[in-house]
């Protein structure tokens, strides 16, 4: 590349600092960071750096007013450099994308329809439509490990035993004692998440074998109804190996019952590098009359 048409180069990676486009930087790995299952924060990356390029483009023209078709041409040998695996910039530090794209930003520098700013109105619309998608996104991530279970239907479960566990001594729903997970042969505890660590799964943990909850007889004759948020650590071979109450009913009774039932449950582990794993998952216990 010559001299002059390096300075040009320069000037346009100038550009993005004048543009502080390195906040810009933060603030979208930040984005994919929270959002990183959510496949419109890499489309909104995507297009966001393509218009970075195009209005760095446009202050350089505006300001520095050189010969389009040099500057261009700069550009161009610039990226021929770039075609050499040797000296390839990293991905993350370098826009480089198709032929289509480069072809379309050629002819902007080259017939003067670059772009400095985009107009608020077009700024604030894909604002407005960016946060309803993310939105959207986050409801649906949320239901992904939340399991809506049948309700309890005080009439048909009201007389029936708790299913009993080998493993463990069911306790009385009456009882104070309190109710506590457990952790199966060959499974080391620090090999498991805690309960707010984050689990990246290609797969979710899914419910395959649903144990309903007694309903106490107490609460069943008083009429006392309620929703109970459990929350369960499922193991690599798909057990419970854990449960706590994530949102009370306000009735210690049918939060206990939840919690024994909870236990005896079964799932399809969660997958990730096509391997099962252990993660929390949430799902949802009603007790009706």
């Amino acid at each position: 590349m010559e001299s002059r048409q390096f300075q040009w180069v320069l000037a346009h990676e100038l550009a993005h600092v004048s543009r502080r486009d390195y906040l810009a930087r933060w603030i979208e790995w930040s984005a994919c960071v929270c959002f990183w299952w959510n496949p419109v924060v890499y489309w909104a990356r995507h297009h966001l750096r393509r218009n970075e390029e195009l209005c760095c483009d446009a202050l350089v023209v505006s300001s520095l007013r050189p010969n389009p078709h040099t500057y261009a041409d700069s550009l161009l040998s610039a990226f021929e450099s770039f075609a050499f695996p040797a000296i390839r910039p990293p991905a993350m530090a370098s826009e480089i994308s198709g032929g289509d794209f480069l072809e379309r930003r050629f002819k902007m520098i080259v017939s003067g329809t670059l772009t400095r700013k985009t107009s608020k109105r077009t700024f604030a619309g894909i604002l407005v439509c960016a946060l309803a998608v993310l939105s959207l996104g986050i409801g649906c991530h949320e239901e992904e490990t939340a399991i809506d279970s049948p309700p309890v239907n005080g009439q048909s479960l009201a007389t029936e035993e708790p299913v009993q566990s080998p493993d463990r001594e069911v306790m009385d729903a009456d009882s104070d004692e309190e109710i506590e997970g457990y952790v199966s042969d060959g499974i080391n505890s620090d090999d498991l998440p805690a309960i707010d660590d984050f689990v990246p799964v290609e797969q979710f943990a899914e419910m395959i074998h649903y144990v309903n909850p007694v309903y106490p007889a107490k609460e069943l004759k008083a009429g006392v109804q309620g929703i109970v948020w459990v929350k369960v650590l499922v193991g690599r071979k798909g057990d419970v190996l854990d449960a706590v109450v994530y949102k009370t009913s306000g009735t210690k009774s049918l939060d206990k019952s939840a919690l024994k039932a909870a236990l005896e449950n079964k799932f399809k582990p969660a997958i990730q590098d096509g391997k099962p794993v252990a993660m929390w998952v949430t799902y949802k216990v009603t007790f009706a009359i």
